[in-house]
């Protein structure tokens, strides 16, 4: 899923006011309408999305949906596996060390 630039949201995500899962998994945002999204993947079926009125909001929406899936995920899904391979954590073996290469943005 391509968002056009001309939507997206440019963010400092090395900036310290940004939640660590910002930081770290650098999810795109863009403006649509009156609301902002937030995601994580390839597309909306597969990716993490969190919607809201202001950027903090959707922000704040995705996180709990990385939570939500982190915590119930299928074997084999492959944002919940990149995402603890991102941020180390315990379950998943194995995984691309380049982070940049197995990167999921839209």
């Amino acid at each position: 899923m391509i968002i056009p630039l001309e939507m997206q949201v440019r963010l400092d995500y090395e900036r310290k006011e940004w939640p660590p899962l910002v930081r770290e998994l650098r999810p795109i945002i863009w403006e649509e309408g009156p609301s902002y999204c937030c995601l994580l993947g390839p597309d909306f079926r597969d990716g993490i999305l969190g919607y809201g009125p202001t950027i903090e909001e959707a922000v704040a929406d995705w996180e709990r949906h990385v939570q939500e899936r982190l915590a119930h995920h299928e074997p084999g899904d492959e944002i919940a596996a990149f995402i603890e391979e991102t941020l180390k954590v315990p379950g998943i073996k194995g995984g691309n060390t380049d982070r940049r290469a197995s990167r999921y943005q839209a």
